[in-house]
Formats: C-alpha cells, sequence, structure tokens
C-alpha cells in the first residue's frame, strides 16, 4: 500500500532486473529487482519504502523506485538478510 497511490494491482515482468535509479546521492546501479508491469500507475512519487505483496499476501520486496508503467521493487529475501531480520510468524 504505497503512501500515495494507494494500493494497486500489476504483475511480475522481469526478476533479477537491472535499472539506474536516481538517488539523494546520484544515480545509482540496483541489481536484482523485481519489475513490477501495469497498465495504470502501480507506484507514484512519495511510495519508495512500501512493501508489495503478493496475491497471497507474502511480502514480495519493497518499491525503490519506477517510471511510466514499471515499478522496481527490492527482493525482500536479500534485504532482510542483509540486516539480520526475520519475519515472526504466528
Amino acid at each position: 500500500m504505497g503512501w500515495r497511490s494507494g494500493q494497486t494491482v500489476g504483475n511480475v515482468g522481469a526478476l533479477s532486473a537491472s535499472q539506474a535509479l536516481a538517488t539523494a546521492a546520484g544515480t545509482v546501479w540496483f541489481r536484482g529487482l523485481i519489475c513490477i508491469l501495469s497498465d495504470v500507475p502501480f507506484s507514484r512519487p512519495g511510495d519508495g519504502g512500501a512493501m508489495v505483496l503478493t496475491g497471497d499476501g507474502d511480502i514480495l520486496g519493497h518499491i525503490v523506485g519506477g517510471s511510466a508503467g514499471m515499478t522496481f521493487v527490492c527482493p525482500a529475501g536479500p534485504t532482510f538478510e542483509a540486516l539480520g531480520c526475520r519475519l515472526l510468524v504466528h
């Protein structure tokens, strides 16, 4: 659920995509991204960091950027691993 876009629906268009994204530190290349495709904007400026869920409610990852018709998502697994986090499930 994005702060600006609210709840949206899209389809995974690519796994392990590479993309240059503009950041406050300049242009940064990201690898291993998931590309979400949609006919209407899946995300909008201000949605960065929002969790993206699968249709089953599992965490896919978080939004790191996008452009017209495309949103780039950093996969949850490697992010949680790098931060030393794990999900607690009841």
